[in-house]
């Protein structure tokens, strides 16, 4: 999986290139993730229009981003399949 980010308008945007999220590739996925939230207070789109499976541990990261982001900013979710939205 190759991770892209990007910072457009005060938005911080990560799109996940591949065919699954899942626990090989959760940890990666927190590193990009962890590294930006950190330094910042922005919303993150996390579009995942090109994941056809994610597994409990890829569930699991994003759940975890999203909890790291707290109250500084908004995770709003763009590309999921109906198999995606299943979980």
């Amino acid at each position: 999986m190759k991770i892209k980010t990007e910072i457009i308008q005060s938005i911080f945007i990560i799109t996940c290139n591949g065919s699954s999220l899942d626990a090989s590739h959760a940890q990666t996925f927190l590193k990009a993730m962890g590294q930006f939230i950190q330094k910042s207070g922005m919303d993150v789109v996390l579009d995942i229009s090109d994941v056809n499976f994610v597994d409990s541990a890829g569930l699991g990261s994003v759940i975890r981003s999203l909890t790291e982001i707290g109250g500084s900013g908004t995770l709003l979710l763009c590309g999921a399949t109906d198999r995606t939205l299943s979980l």
